[in-house]
Formats: C-alpha cells, sequence, structure tokens
C-alpha cells in the first residue's frame, strides 16, 4: 500500500555534550525514512554543518515508536539492525536514535510513526513472502 507524504520536524539538543543541536526534517519515502538535518552551536546559534541528508531503508530497521509523557517532550525512537544503519544520523547510539517532537509537531509525529510502522510491516511482509529474509 502507498502511503501519502509523510514528514515531522525533529530537533536533538544533546549532541557534543548539549554543545550542539540538530534540527531537522525525517520523511517517509517508499521503502526508507529520509533524515535532512543542520547542526547548530547551542551557545551561538550559528549553524556549524551544511545541509545533511541521511536515507535509511527499511531492510536496516528493526522499529519505530513515539514516546509521549505527560508533561514532557515527545520521543520518536528509531532503532536498526546495526549501529552503521542509523551512525550519520545525529545523537544515535548503540543501534537507535531517540529524537525529540516539538509541541506544535505532536500531531505529525503521531501520523509520521503510524505511517512507518504501517510500511515497515509492510515491507517485512513483503520480504516474507519472496523469500528475501536474512536469517541473522
Amino acid at each position: 500500500m502507498l502511503h501519502p507524504h509523510v514528514s515531522v520536524r525533529f530537533y536533538n539538543d544533546n549532541i557534543n555534550h548539549g554543545f550542539r543541536e540538530a534540527k531537522g526534517l525525517m520523511t517517509l519515502e517508499k521503502s526508507a525514512i529520509v533524515f535532512e538535518f543542520e547542526i547548530a552551536d547551542t551557545i551561538t546559534g550559528m549553524i556549524k554543518s551544511d545541509l545533511k541528508k541521511v536515507k535509511v531503508s527499511f531492510s536496516e530497521l528493526t522499529g519505530v515508536q513515539l514516546k509521549k509523557q505527560f508533561l514532557r517532550v515527545t520521543r520518536i525512537v528509531i532503532k536498526s539492525r546495526t549501529m552503521a544503519a542509523l551512525g550519520d544520523v545525529p545523537g544515535s547510539e548503540a543501534a537507535s536514535v531517540t529524537l525529540k517532537i516539538r509541541k506544535p509537531d505532536r500531531e505529525d509525529a503521531e501520523g509520521f510513526v503510524s505511517a512507518a510502522a504501517m510500511a515497515l510491516s509492510e515491507f517485512r511482509l513483503a520480504e516474507l513472502e519472496s523469500g528475501d529474509v536474512d536469517s541473522d
């Protein structure tokens, strides 16, 4: 099933022990999640990097989930099969990345995670049907 173009803005304010912050956009594609972001100095606010783009295939991902807590920041947690898969995404650690979502973007985050989970499930099902599954 094809899904509509779905994206959500994110940030990660804990890069280099809080001295840098990444701000970006995650977009869901047919068989991947694309991260576009810039990194800025948290003290001066000046951009420290060019716009970067990282594409992570569903074949590398193991899960996408939304973590909402009362009176706390909403987060999207993405997990991968290998550390290398998310290695270029700011704040990734041990085959996982947690990205924060600002309050105005919470509804977009819910839609993104729902669509991503469905697309990832459909991708896995297609893998099973074609017999093209890694058995590690």
